[in-house]
């Protein structure tokens, strides 16, 4: 069984190596088929039979030439995937895995990008800062889960973008990893593993444009005057939980900007930390703090003296407009105005 949601915002699906085994042991075991079910456009799905039979007798083919028709039903069945065109709309990958489980159990290959943009899995208002586990929850708390039990499941080219969908960074495909793979546990599944695909991605049809773009954060620096530099890091490559100071394994690549700008002659360093309009002013600022804290550490670690560094925590400096609608705590809009980051300016020394 594989799952896909072939949207023009990512790349066209690939078995990747995992599929491919799978399909492989299928076929050569002579048992199962293939649905390949395409999340929002039913009339797309198409079954295929695995097993090598005779034509036109139809018994199992076990002569001379299974070899060769083995290789044909493969090719056949990657064709299948691979050809899935690009649907209109946004199409729920949640919902076509449901569709693709309601089979007999076996497993499911989810050859999808994973970067969602349907209710109530819209990464746009989900942010990648959110926290895996509490949406899963959410999801199950709504009875919004497939039935998983009984699967393997297969995840298949998380974050293989197209169609002018910027391509997640690594903090982003970790989180993807963590909340589908969650995604799958909270199901129910038999085991879950995740195919990282490397495979060059081919865009799919340019004429058809109507998935909404994920925005991914970035680090953005900026060369002010005086030799001044800013570098805005989201918190989201830096790898802050909810209410977490932690960093992740890989944040000091998203500070070599900084460290760039500082080896450039004498400066002095300024972290700055900033959270969105939540919670207390007391806890605004000590979280602040910490994070700020954290990445100074982390800029001591990589060859930057402490005498060149200041930690500080500016809380919710943007105001409570800025994370709130209607008097109320608004998601969306802090992960569009980027509320969540720490700021690090490097001044040259006078």
């Amino acid at each position: 069984m594989a799952v896909l949601a072939a949207t023009d915002r990512q790349a066209r699906p690939v078995l990747g190596d995992r599929g491919r085994a799978v399909l492989r042991t299928a076929v050569e075991s002579d048992r199962g088929s293939l649905t390949v079910v395409v999340a929002g456009a039913p009339e797309l799905t198409r079954t295929l039979d695995l097993v090598v039979r005779r034509e036109p007798s139809g018994q199992v083919e076990n002569g001379p030439r299974r070899a060769e028709l083995i290789d044909a039903r493969l090719a056949e069945s990657e064709a299948a995937v691979t050809g899935a065109v690009p649907v209109t709309g946004a199409p729920d990958l949640l919902a076509g895995i449901a569709v693709a489980a309601r089979g007999t159990p076996g497993t499911l290959l989810v050859l999808d990008s994973g970067i969602t943009t349907t209710d109530p899995l819209d990464l746009r208002l989900i942010g990648w800062e959110a926290d895996p586990a509490e949406i899963v929850e959410r999801l199950r708390t709504a009875d919004l889960l497939p039935d998983l039990r009984g699967w393997d499941v297969v995840l298949v080219g998380l974050g293989r973008v197209a169609g002018g969908q910027a391509a997640p960074g690594t903090a982003q495909l970790r989180w993807l990893e963590r909340f589908w793979t969650a995604v799958c546990a909270a199901a129910g599944a038999r085991s879950c593993v995740v195919d990282p695909v490397l495979e060059r991605p081919a865009d799919p049809d340019p004429t058809i444009r109507s998935t909404a773009l994920v925005p991914v954060p970035v680090v953005a620096t900026v060369a002010g005057p005086g030799g001044v530099v800013e570098t805005t890091l989201p918190d989201s490559l830096l790898g802050f939980g909810p209410g977490s100071a932690d960093l992740a394994p890989d944040a000091a690549a998203a500070l070599a900007p900084v460290i760039a700008a500082y080896r450039s002659g004498p400066s002095r360093v300024l972290v700055a930390g900033f959270v969105a309009h939540w919670g207390s002013e007391s806890y605004r600022a000590e979280l602040s703090q910490r994070r700020a804290d954290a990445v100074a550490r982390l800029l001591g670690s990589l060859g930057v003296p402490a005498a060149d560094l200041t930690a500080r925590g500016r809380g919710a400096a943007d105001g409570p407009a800025a994370s709130t609608t209607g008097g109320r705590f608004d998601e969306a809009k802090v992960v569009a105005n980027g509320i969540r980051r720490v700021v690090v300016t490097v001044e040259p020394r006078r």
